[in-house]
């Protein structure tokens, strides 16, 4: 048994999934990220899906932005942990996407050394946005 069937053909990826438009968007909205962050694809999605989770908080008590939301926070705890402890600590963030973690802890860190790393059509993005929120050099790989 093969995992790929060389006959079927491929269906083309989107350079960029719409999770990472979504969670962009989400995350500007929620007050934690620059504007230059937020697409207008983010933004369709994240209305589009708006009434999918007002039913999902309605019959589940939780919802998408939530449990994002959550996650955010859950993970700053771990950096501001890990650069109290080690205030020279360097952060590399795989898979960054629109994330705007790096761009706050640079804003109150100046001389931290945060690396995020993506596949090329998100780095260019990232780096277009990261410029656009006055960090043009922002190591983005």
């Amino acid at each position: 048994m093969t995992l790929f069937n060389r006959k079927q053909k491929h269906t083309p990826v989107p350079r960029i999934a719409f999770t990472a438009h979504y969670t962009g968007y989400c995350w500007y909205e929620m007050g934690v990220s620059h504007q230059a962050f937020a697409t207008l694809k983010g933004r369709v999605l994240t209305q589009l899906l708006t009434p999918i989770e007002r039913g999902a908080s309605h019959y589940l008590g939780t919802n998408i932005r939530d449990v994002l939301a959550l996650r955010h926070r859950l993970i700053d705890e771990q950096v501001d942990f890990a650069l109290k402890r080690c205030p020279d600590i360097q952060i590399v963030e795989c898979a960054a996407g629109l994330s705007p973690r790096g761009w706050r802890y640079r804003q109150n860190n100046p001389d931290l050394c945060y690396i995020e790393l993506d596949l090329p059509e998100m780095v260019k993005l990232k780096q277009h946005a990261l410029s656009q929120a006055g960090q043009p050099y922002a190591q983005v790989w």
